[in-house]
């Protein structure tokens, strides 16, 4: 099922995408307090990881105090569906299709321009992020961070300023992509207004704020020109080509908030695992995906090329930097908590 680009723009507040999109409500029975138990347990709570990896021990842990519902066999879905958990605070949404398929060939085809980026971008070892085992094809494949203001990687949010990530930082590649993403920012930028207004709001206050203060960010006058060109109110994307994803979290995310995942291009069949809930997600080309990246442990497996990501991200660092309030759990129903 594919909802127009037309029911997706429409005006703030609407629930009509949500009514489109849900052939079928899931409703996963964990348990009541998963949320502040399983954040206490990971140190995230209602705020944001420390940005460091989950120890082995910690995860099983956490798999011995919440075992995934289904186990023998697991849940398969394919419908459009949402998690949550008993006091009804989404975790997952999962909306199969939810892209036309002009949209999904015009997201794909931009990706060439991005090419040589996503090539250097593979190592051999290291992290697993950029690692060539995880690579379907090395001659088109890669991952890259786009982001107008963020801190860089170790370093100390307290005491550090606010950088354009590197490949934005002049004209080039990394600009054209994101000039050529406009009309896919205002699609992305729409849903999320449905799937979760608090987010939507605070990451649109964030940007605005950025606009006005450019020199929060070093060296201002450029942070500028690449703030003015980026309308997306999530302030990272992460650009994936052509790579299997092992299980893992998204330690530095909100755990209140949810990252946004895009998957198109040509291939045939891929799979979300969602493995301490018990849930498989069917990943066609198409197909919209948005958790809690720091609650959520996620991977993606797929044997085939012709595979693209797009992951559309907040570090809740920048909004503190920027004195914006947290953000809320978005709750089935319309409320937050």
């Amino acid at each position: 099922m594919s909802v127009p680009l037309t029911h997706a723009v429409k005006p703030p507040g609407t629930s009509e995408l949500m009514e489109i999109a849900l052939g079928e409500f899931f409703q996963h029975g964990i348990s009541p307090d998963f949320v502040p138990r399983v954040g206490t347990t990971l140190g995230v709570e209602r705020r944001v990881g420390t940005g460091v990896s989950v120890s082995k021990d910690r995860e099983s842990l956490l798999k011995e105090r919440f075992p995934p519902r289904y186990k023998d066999p697991r849940k398969v879905l394919a419908r459009p569906a949402v998690v949550v958990d008993r006091r009804g605070r989404i975790l997952v949404w999962y909306l199969p299709g939810i892209l036309c398929q002009e949209r999904n060939e015009a997201i794909y085809g931009a990706v060439h321009i991005l090419q040589p980026e996503l090539k250097t971008s593979i190592k051999a070892g290291g992290p697993w992020r950029t690692d060539a085992r995880y690579f379907r094809d090395g001659d088109h494949a890669g991952c890259i961070n786009l982001s107008p203001a963020w801190f860089q990687q170790a370093r100390d949010p307290f005491t550090a300023d606010l950088e354009v990530s590197s490949l934005l930082k002049a004209p080039g590649n990394g600009r054209k992509w994101v000039e050529k993403m406009q009309d896919t920012f205002a699609l992305v930028n729409a849903i999320s207004n449905v799937l979760h207004p608090d987010q939507h709001d605070i990451g649109k206050q964030a940007m605005e704020k950025l606009r006005k203060e450019p020199n929060r960010v070093k060296e201002g006058n450029r942070a500028k020109d690449v703030l003015t060109g980026w309308t997306s109110v999530f302030s990272a994307i992460a650009i994936v080509l052509n790579r299997e994803t092992p299980t893992h979290r998204d330690m530095q995310s909100p755990a209140t908030g949810l990252d946004v995942m895009l998957t198109v291009g040509p291939y045939s069949e891929a799979w979300m695992v969602l493995e301490t809930l018990g849930v498989d997600l069917l990943y066609r080309s198409g197909t919209m995906v948005a958790l809690s990246g720091s609650l959520i442990p996620h991977g993606v497996e797929c044997s085939e090329v012709g595979r693209l990501c797009l992951s559309f991200y907040m570090r809740y660092a920048v909004h503190e930097n920027l004195g914006l309030n947290l953000m809320e759990y978005t709750v089935h129903g319309g409320h937050h908590s």
